[in-house]
């Protein structure tokens, strides 16, 4: 197949959580078959739950600074930042810093999000 599948900055769906937005970029309902990326814009002070994902996730920090917490460590990511994080690891995004941070963040298609109290997500929506 020859065909290339673009999603415009302007066609991109939005979504919202805790502080975060989450735009979808490449994904299985934007024409990928095997990797979803997506923008995340974390306003100052936001603070994602713990949670982990069944295949590894990476992210690449683009402006501002941005915080990855497990029971062990923190690691602080500055723009041109990139962290991958191995799959079945229990983890959550910070911004401590006085500005938006932003970065993009990939993941297998078909990976499954657990919340550190049990809860199944499943695939995140933007990733779909």
């Amino acid at each position: 197949m020859d065909k290339i599948f673009v999603t415009r900055g302007t066609d991109a769906p939005v979504f919202s959580v805790e502080g975060f937005g989450f735009i979808g970029q490449t994904a299985p309902s934007r024409g990928s078959s095997e990797l979803a990326t997506w923008r995340v814009e974390a306003q100052p002070g936001s603070v994602s739950g713990y949670h982990s994902l069944d295949r590894e996730e990476t992210f690449l920090v683009i402006a501002g600074t941005v915080a990855l917490e497990t029971q062990h460590s923190v690691e602080t990511l500055s723009a041109g930042d990139a962290a991958a994080v191995p799959a079945n690891t229990v983890f959550r995004l910070m911004n401590s810093g006085d500005e938006t941070a932003h970065f993009i963040a990939c993941l297998p298609v078909g990976a499954t999000a657990v919340m550190s109290d049990g809860t199944v997500i499943g695939t995140p929506p933007w990733a779909r």
